[in-house]
């Protein structure tokens, strides 16, 4: 029978969910049992019955106990491991990377100029070549071109300042292409010119 005692976890553990008192509960029901039902506690005496739960709930209790050290021994070594490879994957900065460099006056100069030019091409738009003044009124489709939105005195407004007019079918017309929009297409035209 004693190799059998994971047979019973399920019928167990059914009469522990009906305990809402927990495991003192569960023990006194069965205390209670082995009082009405057998002789457990008169059969050999008062000593007798303590001695048999001592002698089996000690040797459990012990091995219960050893078995839940080596399971938070083995989870704190798994976490330490964790940590020593995540140590390891982070980046180390050299002493040379993370100190200040001296530059003399020279260098300092260049490194300006340097950066003075990059600043200069981000701000600065290439030049585009000049248009027609009809060519950039109106597209071949003979309506305005989509104009950024203005200022406005709306407070819900003023997020879509700089944000294209949207022309009379919720889209834009740009130059060479305009499109519009329904909730279930999006339709584009692409303006040709034609050389005759």
């Amino acid at each position: 029978m004693t190799a059998n005692r994971e047979l019973f976890d399920g019928v167990l553990l059914g009469l522990a969910e009906k305990h809402t008192g927990g495991v003192p509960d569960l023990l006194t029901t069965i205390a209670e049992f082995l009082a009405r039902k057998t002789d457990f506690f008169t059969g050999a005496g008062e000593e007798a019955w303590k001695k048999m739960l001592m002698d089996i709930f000690e040797p459990v209790g012990k091995k219960s106990l050893e078995a839940h050290k080596e399971k938070m021994l083995k989870k704190a070594q798994a976490e330490l491991k964790r940590k020593e490879e995540q140590e390891k994957k982070k980046p180390k900065l050299d002493a040379d990377q993370s100190g200040v460099t001296e530059l003399t006056e020279e260098e300092a100069n260049a490194l300006q100029k340097e950066l003075d030019a990059k600043k200069n091409a981000t701000e600065t738009p290439a030049p585009q070549p000049a248009k027609k003044k009809s060519e950039a009124v109106k597209p071949e489709s003979g309506e305005e071109l989509s104009k950024p939105i203005e200022k406005t005195g709306d407070e819900e407004d003023d997020k879509e300042v700089g944000k294209l007019m949207p022309n009379k079918g919720n889209g834009a017309n740009m130059e060479k292409y305009s499109w519009t929009q329904t909730l279930q297409e999006v339709e584009r035209k692409i303006h040709f010119k034609r050389d005759s």
